[in-house]
């Protein structure tokens, strides 16, 4: 009768072998509970449910130009994000950006490089002015090579850089 040894793995095989998909899974059930226990208490403490006076109390307390920067910066963040996905959109389908980026790396990144910089550098450089003005224009152009930017990353990254936009 012929004996069969079982070798047993040592850490570094095991460290080093595929996973099976369960570290995945609970690292998300982690996230998702995570999301859900902050929304919970953001409405908790939000809808005046707590002891403690919530957001919508303490909202009346503050002065009117308090209010109105927190539904600029709001409003600018918001729409920066529509802008840069706009761009990012526009860029991935422009068959004539997709090969300006792709097809020299190194340039395309020096050249990216500069005109994120450039172009944040003349946004701060402007003065701030009520209402849509110059600075609104550069800070969008900026936002839109942002934008232009992590469009080739679509193609680069696949599936796990779409996931997390």
């Amino acid at each position: 009768m012929r004996r069969i040894e079982l070798k047993k793995q040592t850490l570094k095989e095991r460290l080093m072998s595929p996973t099976t998909g369960l570290p995945f899974n609970i690292g998300r059930g982690v996230v998702a509970g995570s999301a859900l226990f902050g929304i919970g208490a953001l409405c908790y403490y939000g809808l005046g449910l707590s002891h403690s006076a919530g957001i919508y109390e303490r909202s009346m307390v503050w002065d009117q130009y308090v209010r109105d920067r927190i539904h600029t910066t709001y409003m600018y963040f918001g729409s920066g994000l529509g802008i840069t996905a706009a761009a990012a959109v526009g860029a991935l389908r422009s068959p004539a950006m997709m090969r300006m980026m792709t097809k020299n790396s190194m340039m395309s990144l020096l050249l990216t490089m500069g005109a994120m910089i450039g172009t944040g550098m003349i946004a701060r450089s402007i003065p701030y002015s009520e209402g849509l003005g110059a600075k609104q224009m550069a800070w969008a152009v900026h936002c839109g090579v942002v934008g232009a930017v992590i469009a080739p990353l679509c193609l680069l990254g696949g599936p796990l850089i779409l996931r997390a936009a």
